[in-house]
């Protein structure tokens, strides 16, 4: 007896028909709901400050250190909490300089954020600081127009 030509008969039968994606459409919905009801509770931490328009459309990568200046002329280093004076700012920038070698992290850009009802005084007087601590490459943001 050849057992290559034996035929076993089966004792289950696999049939596929359909596969029912309702569950996994349900399953998305849920989180996709989920997602956009967490992501409304997150604040946005910062200074809110309303940007000058600029018709330039050179964008500039954010690298370095950032200084915003709010419209009451309020000084903000990077994402500290509280303001600074322009001693704690030229303090920090030294530090941050390429000048100072020992504390030297490599940021050698900074990028002032200044509110457009801002003096010009202040800004003029916060660029004079960076330039003083050795910063060679100063930013102000702009929004561009269009």
């Amino acid at each position: 007896m050849n057992l290559l030509k034996m035929h076993f008969p089966r004792r289950y039968k696999i049939e596929i028909e359909h596969l029912d994606i309702a569950p996994l459409i349900d399953v998305v919905f849920l989180l996709l709901i989920f997602f956009m009801l967490t992501s409304k509770f997150v604040v946005a931490s910062g200074i809110k400050v309303h940007l000058p328009e600029s018709r330039s459309k050179e964008a500039i990568k954010q690298r370095g250190l950032t200084i915003t200046i709010d419209k009451k002329g309020d000084i903000y280093l990077g994402d500290r909490k509280g303001k600074v004076d322009f001693s704690e700012l030229g303090q920090a920038l030294s530090f941050l300089s390429p000048r100072g070698e020992a504390g030297s992290k490599g940021n050698k850009s900074v990028i002032i954020y200044a509110d457009r009802q801002t003096a010009l005084e202040r800004v003029i007087e916060v660029w004079d600081i960076c330039r003083e601590s050795g910063i060679k490459e100063i930013g102000i943001s702009a929004i561009p127009s269009d």
